[in-house]
């Protein structure tokens, strides 16, 4: 388990070249002499209201890519334009071969 300090919130802004940083929970108080934000050492500082930084969103795969490809395909065969019956039939044909790609990359990742 990761310890819960400062250096792993997501509130927490780091200062180049130096253990310390700002929190920015809260908005820096106010006083007549100073506005600031506070500052915490990185990694030996917490307080009861970490939040933890987010995780990276994991990178797409080909099946997924296929999927949004797809997906993207038939909405443009779905509510494109209607007038031009030539540029439907294109649109059509690139959401059946965006399916097929699709499928066959399901078949490969989960049997049949």
């Amino acid at each position: 388990m990761t310890r819960e300090t400062c250096a792993t919130c997501r509130f927490y802004g780091a200062e180049p070249a130096s253990a310390y940083g700002r929190c920015r929970r809260s908005p820096p108080p106010i006083s007549r002499y100073t506005t600031c934000w506070p500052k915490v050492a990185a990694d030996g500082d917490w307080c009861g209201e970490h939040q933890p930084v987010a995780p990276a969103p994991a990178a797409s795969d080909d099946y997924t890519r296929a999927a949004e490809a797809w997906a993207e395909a038939e909405a443009a065969w779905w509510f494109g334009e209607l007038g031009d019956v030539e540029q439907r039939h294109r649109l059509h044909r690139a959401a059946m071969n965006a399916r097929d790609a699709f499928l066959r990359l399901y078949r490969e990742k989960h049997g049949g």
